[in-house]
């Protein structure tokens, strides 16, 4: 049978989530607000666990260590946009990340993705 319950711990280097433990359990906190049966204290210890069906689809791989090639493509456009945006910047290597930053910091958002805006879609 497959691991259900995860905790913030196990959470902290999954594509698309913050990487300190208090935002992790921020994110699923949030996602556990209306779902109360989802979120239960984990036997013997102070932490807290989260049900695998709180977790977008794409992430889902990550927590069972199964292959995740190809699925994630069939399922990042499920994400809701912020979510998309995290997991984008999260694929890419330390050195893409600070060349993204610095471009982005230097010529804006046009220059950081010249193929989706154009110059004319920029408000100055």
């Amino acid at each position: 049978m497959a691991k259900e319950w995860f905790t913030v711990k196990e959470c902290l280097a999954l594509p698309g989530y913050p990487t300190t433990a208090p935002s992790v359990r921020e994110r699923l906190n949030q996602l556990a607000k209306d779902k109360p049966d989802l979120i239960r204290k984990r036997k013997g210890s102070k932490a807290w666990e989260y049900h695998i069906s709180l977790f977008p689809l794409y992430v889902r791989p990550w927590l069972l260590n199964e292959p995740v090639y190809g699925r994630v493509e069939e399922e990042a456009g499920t994400l809701p946009l912020e979510d998309t945006w995290r997991f984008i910047f999260r694929q890419l290597t330390a050195e893409q990340k600070q060349r993204a930053i610095s471009l982005f910091n230097s010529q804006g958002i046009s220059a950081l993705l010249p193929a989706v805006i154009s110059n004319d879609d920029v408000e100055c």
